[in-house]
């Protein structure tokens, strides 16, 4: 744990192809020097029209920077433009749906369900 704050700057982000019309900045991972012990964040951008769905492995916020995001599971669907918020479950399967580009930040916890897909990312696994 750190003991004082810490930044992440633009020049330090990397960008990974998440899913086809989207990609992935983990921004803040222990895999980037942050002594985290519970969550992690990033950045996800995705295409105008892009949709994916995967069952949810931890909890998981979205904070809309720009555009719009649709997010649906257990039949209910939530709605958020930029400047808003939209919480998703652990362990429930969510169909995503980015009407417009949309730039996210994300956080999640734990961090260790992160610090996975970062790896698989890394090794041009993930999909």
């Amino acid at each position: 744990m750190s003991d004082r704050p810490l930044a992440s700057s633009r020049a330090d982000q990397r960008w990974f192809d998440y899913s086809e019309g989207s990609q992935l900045s983990p921004a803040v991972t222990a895999e980037g020097g942050y002594p985290l012990e519970s969550m992690a964040a990033g950045f996800v951008r995705s295409e105008a029209g892009h949709r994916f769905a995967w069952d949810c492995p931890n909890e998981e916020t979205l904070y809309i920077v720009e555009g719009r995001a649709e997010i649906t599971g257990n039949g209910h669907t939530a709605v958020a433009e930029a400047g808003e918020f939209i919480y998703m479950p652990k362990g429930v399967y969510l169909e995503y749906y980015f009407p417009i580009e949309t730039l996210t930040v994300w956080v999640a916890s734990p961090r260790s369900v992160v610090e996975g897909v970062v790896a698989d990312l890394e090794a041009g696994e993930h999909r």
